[in-house]
């Protein structure tokens, strides 16, 4: 999971920014997963925007857990900023699957270990098949009315 939080860091459409994780998930288990990936600091570009996104989190007095080079913060919205990942508890799929599907037009995917429709497996997200389309839209069909 952490290469699809870290992989393409802003660049891809499909990159994780939000995870759901059960009520008291130890989150130094998220910060261990992306360790190996504190090479990234080496990048002007992304320690700029970790620098920059905890000095607003800073000054806006978020509650933000912070490791020196990646960001969590707790946060019901879907986008994350570089270096930082949004999070929210649940406590039954049951609830979180049913949230998932009342707000399927904010998500792009899903990413996960369910074998479900619309769910693709951890390190996947960046790999859609050609039948995956970007938010559901048949692009061929949609070029074919622009003629």
């Amino acid at each position: 999971m952490a290469n699809d939080i870290v992989q393409y860091y802003g660049l891809g459409c499909r990159s994780t920014a939000k995870i759901f994780i059960p009520y008291k998930y130890d989150l130094n288990l998220i910060f261990g997963a992306l360790y190996p990936h504190s090479h990234l600091m080496d990048s002007d570009k992304f320690a700029n925007n970790y620098d920059y996104n905890k000095a607003v989190y800073l000054m806006s007095q978020s509650n933000i857990l912070d490791n020196g080079f990646f960001i969590l913060k707790e946060d019901s919205t879907y986008s994350s900023p570089v270096a930082c990942l949004h999070y929210e508890y649940y406590k039954d799929l049951q609830t979180l699957e049913k949230k998932l599907i009342k707000e399927q037009d904010s998500i792009q995917c899903i990413t996960s270990n369910q074998e479900k429709e619309k769910h693709f497996a951890f390190g996947k997200a960046q790999h859609p098949k050609l039948w995956d389309y970007a938010d559901g839209k048949n692009t061929l069909d949609f070029l074919t009315l622009l003629s």
